[in-house]
């Protein structure tokens, strides 16, 4: 008897679904980059950060069934933290009169101020989340947007960190066309293959039925 292993990337290859959305977004950075301006160029680039939240969020809810309004707070506490650190201190001194001393004179490369900006989003995330991911339906989903409207009114009013209402300019000119269009495609492979993983598997066996999931050992929490 002959065993199938089975290899993630060649299922990948062969989901016509992922083919079809990965060959879109390449087609339009192609032609938004041959035919296209500065202003369609950054209306395509917003697109695709947006499709990046957009796959963050369906991760978590497509797979699990439980709609989540913190997604985007979550999101805009990452960034908050990695443009404060990729700005340069003068730029802090210009868009931001009121940050903290300590954080004036600190500025690192881009990728390493994404991965700390998305360590601190996760962390507030998994230390929030702990309590909340202990309801269900309603409850759940009331507590998410409840935690939206606090970040948000944090983030809006903490002129200390976010300059409070007003605008953050002065920002690297980090993410262009092709950075935008590698890192969607990336994160749409990263969903892909979430969706397919055991955990995945067992969030949407939860998602289905609770009771079912739970008798096949999986842990509903």
């Amino acid at each position: 008897m002959t065993t199938r292993v089975r290899v993630p990337f060649i299922d990948l290859v062969r989901d016509r679904a992922f083919l079809a959305m990965a060959g879109a977004i390449f087609v339009v950075a192609v032609l938004t980059g041959l035919v296209g301006g500065t202003i369609l160029g950054r209306i395509v680039i917003v697109l695709f950060i947006n499709l990046i939240i957009v796959l963050g969020l369906q991760i978590f809810t497509g797979n699990s069934g439980l709609l989540s309004f913190a997604h985007i707070g979550f999101m805009g506490i990452g960034a908050y933290v990695s443009a404060i650190l990729t700005m340069t201190p003068a730029a802090k001194g210009f868009a931001i009169p009121n940050l903290y001393p300590f954080l004036v004179d600190v500025q690192v490369p881009f990728i390493v101020a994404l991965l700390i900006g998305a360590l601190v989003g996760g962390l507030v995330a998994a230390v929030i989340s702990f309590p909340i991911m202990r309801l269900s339906d309603v409850a759940s989903v009331i507590s998410t947007f409840a935690l939206l409207v606090i970040v948000h009114v944090v983030l809006a009013h903490w002129s200390e960190l976010t300059n409070g209402p007003r605008t953050v300019f002065g920002l690297s000119p980090e993410t262009d066309l092709p950075t935008a269009t590698v890192w969607a495609l990336v994160f749409l492979a990263i969903a892909w293959w979430f969706k397919h993983s055991a955990l995945g598997l067992k969030l949407r066996a939860s998602r289905d039925s609770e009771h079912a999931a739970a008798t096949i050992g999986v842990d509903i929490v």
